[in-house]
Protein backbone atom coordinates (compact mmCIF):
# COMPACT_ATOMS: atom_id res chain seq x y z
CA UNK A 1 0.00 0.00 0.00
CA UNK A 2 1.05 3.89 -0.70
CA UNK A 3 2.09 6.05 2.06
CA UNK A 4 0.57 9.53 1.15
CA UNK A 5 3.58 10.86 0.47
CA UNK A 6 4.35 8.74 -2.39
CA UNK A 7 0.83 8.73 -3.12
CA UNK A 8 1.17 12.46 -3.75
CA UNK A 9 4.38 12.33 -5.78
CA UNK A 10 1.94 9.99 -7.96
CA UNK A 11 -0.39 12.19 -8.61
CA UNK A 12 1.79 15.59 -9.09
CA UNK A 13 4.31 13.37 -11.46
CA UNK A 14 1.01 12.31 -13.39
CA UNK A 15 -0.11 15.83 -13.59
CA UNK A 16 3.17 16.55 -15.68
CA UNK A 17 2.16 14.07 -18.16
CA UNK A 18 -0.89 14.40 -20.59
CA UNK A 19 -3.59 12.93 -18.23
CA UNK A 20 -6.92 12.94 -19.96
CA UNK A 21 -9.02 15.89 -18.47
CA UNK A 22 -12.07 13.45 -17.39
CA UNK A 23 -9.70 11.41 -15.35
CA UNK A 24 -8.67 14.55 -13.35
CA UNK A 25 -10.98 15.44 -10.08
CA UNK A 26 -12.56 18.97 -10.51
CA UNK A 27 -11.99 19.69 -6.88
CA UNK A 28 -8.35 18.69 -6.39
CA UNK A 29 -7.38 18.51 -9.80
CA UNK A 30 -5.26 15.02 -8.85
CA UNK A 31 -6.38 11.69 -10.80
CA UNK A 32 -9.18 10.35 -9.81
CA UNK A 33 -8.86 7.15 -6.98
CA UNK A 34 -12.36 6.23 -6.67
CA UNK A 35 -14.72 7.93 -8.93
CA UNK A 36 -18.60 8.69 -7.41
CA UNK A 37 -20.74 10.18 -10.28
CA UNK A 38 -23.69 12.43 -8.89
CA UNK A 39 -27.23 12.06 -10.95
CA UNK A 40 -26.23 14.77 -13.66
CA UNK A 41 -23.57 12.57 -14.99
CA UNK A 42 -20.85 14.89 -12.82
CA UNK A 43 -17.46 12.17 -11.21
CA UNK A 44 -15.37 13.36 -8.48
CA UNK A 45 -12.91 11.24 -6.41
CA UNK A 46 -14.73 9.75 -3.44
CA UNK A 47 -12.45 11.61 -0.59
CA UNK A 48 -12.66 14.54 -2.04
CA UNK A 49 -16.40 15.14 -2.85
CA UNK A 50 -17.31 13.41 0.90
CA UNK A 51 -15.19 16.10 2.32
CA UNK A 52 -16.56 19.01 0.71
CA UNK A 53 -20.20 17.78 1.05
CA UNK A 54 -19.61 17.53 5.12
CA UNK A 55 -18.30 20.95 4.48
CA UNK A 56 -20.40 22.90 1.91
CA UNK A 57 -23.47 21.74 3.02
CA UNK A 58 -24.24 19.28 1.13
CA UNK A 59 -24.08 21.44 -2.29
CA UNK A 60 -22.34 20.48 -5.62
CA UNK A 61 -19.16 21.95 -5.98
CA UNK A 62 -19.69 22.92 -9.67
CA UNK A 63 -23.07 23.21 -9.74
CA UNK A 64 -23.85 24.75 -6.52
CA UNK A 65 -27.13 22.79 -6.36
CA UNK A 66 -28.23 20.22 -3.38
CA UNK A 67 -26.15 16.97 -3.30
CA UNK A 68 -26.26 14.66 -0.94
CA UNK A 69 -24.19 11.41 -0.20
CA UNK A 70 -27.15 9.34 -1.39
CA UNK A 71 -27.13 10.56 -4.74
CA UNK A 72 -23.96 9.47 -5.79
CA UNK A 73 -22.51 6.29 -7.30
CA UNK A 74 -19.33 4.63 -8.29
CA UNK A 75 -18.35 5.56 -11.86
CA UNK A 76 -16.93 1.83 -12.45
CA UNK A 77 -16.64 2.50 -15.67
CA UNK A 78 -13.95 5.71 -15.23
CA UNK A 79 -12.66 4.06 -12.40
CA UNK A 80 -11.46 0.71 -15.27
CA UNK A 81 -10.60 3.23 -17.87
CA UNK A 82 -7.97 5.63 -15.61
CA UNK A 83 -6.25 2.00 -14.61
CA UNK A 84 -6.47 0.97 -18.40
CA UNK A 85 -4.74 4.45 -19.17
CA UNK A 86 -2.45 4.10 -16.26
CA UNK A 87 -1.03 0.55 -17.50
CA UNK A 88 -0.95 1.84 -21.53
CA UNK A 89 1.32 4.38 -20.00
CA UNK A 90 3.37 2.75 -17.62
CA UNK A 91 2.34 4.70 -14.67
CA UNK A 92 1.15 3.24 -11.39
CA UNK A 93 -2.29 2.22 -10.78
CA UNK A 94 -3.60 4.67 -7.62
CA UNK A 95 -4.73 2.43 -5.11
CA UNK A 96 -7.83 2.11 -4.35
CA UNK A 97 -9.70 0.39 -0.73
CA UNK A 98 -11.40 -3.35 -0.96
CA UNK A 99 -14.99 -3.20 -2.80
CA UNK A 100 -16.25 -4.27 0.76
CA UNK A 101 -15.26 -1.05 2.36
CA UNK A 102 -16.31 1.20 -0.28
CA UNK A 103 -19.83 0.06 -0.79
CA UNK A 104 -20.09 0.30 3.13
CA UNK A 105 -19.26 3.67 3.32
CA UNK A 106 -21.65 4.68 0.56
CA UNK A 107 -24.34 2.48 2.47
CA UNK A 108 -23.15 4.18 5.99
CA UNK A 109 -23.16 7.86 4.20
CA UNK A 110 -26.59 7.26 2.87
CA UNK A 111 -28.21 5.61 6.23
CA UNK A 112 -26.50 9.07 7.64
CA UNK A 113 -27.95 11.07 5.23
CA UNK A 114 -31.43 10.09 5.04
CA UNK A 115 -31.58 9.36 8.81
CA UNK A 116 -30.83 13.50 8.79
CA UNK A 117 -33.52 14.64 6.24
CA UNK A 118 -36.10 12.10 7.23
CA UNK A 119 -38.91 13.29 9.95
CA UNK A 120 -39.98 11.13 12.87
CA UNK A 121 -43.23 9.73 11.81
CA UNK A 122 -45.85 9.77 14.31
CA UNK A 123 -48.56 7.17 14.82
CA UNK A 124 -51.26 9.48 13.66
CA UNK A 125 -49.72 10.20 10.67
CA UNK A 126 -48.99 6.63 10.31
CA UNK A 127 -52.31 5.98 10.29
CA UNK A 128 -53.56 9.21 8.37
CA UNK A 129 -51.56 7.22 5.65
CA UNK A 130 -52.99 3.61 5.72
CA UNK A 131 -56.60 4.82 5.81
CA UNK A 132 -57.02 5.37 2.02
CA UNK A 133 -55.39 2.14 1.31
CA UNK A 134 -57.88 0.31 3.82
CA UNK A 135 -60.85 2.82 2.70
CA UNK A 136 -60.01 1.65 -0.64
CA UNK A 137 -59.97 -2.01 0.36
CA UNK A 138 -63.21 -2.05 1.75
CA UNK A 139 -65.26 0.56 -0.59
CA UNK A 140 -64.64 -2.21 -3.95
CA UNK A 141 -67.73 -4.39 -3.16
Amino acid sequence: MSSPSSNNNLQSSLLDEDVPHDFLCPITQELMVDPLMTRTGLSFDREAIMKWLAEHDHTCPLTRQPLRASDLVPNRYLERKIAMWCEENQRQKPQVRSEENRDDEVFLTFLASSRKERKPATQEGQQRRRRPVITAIFSRH
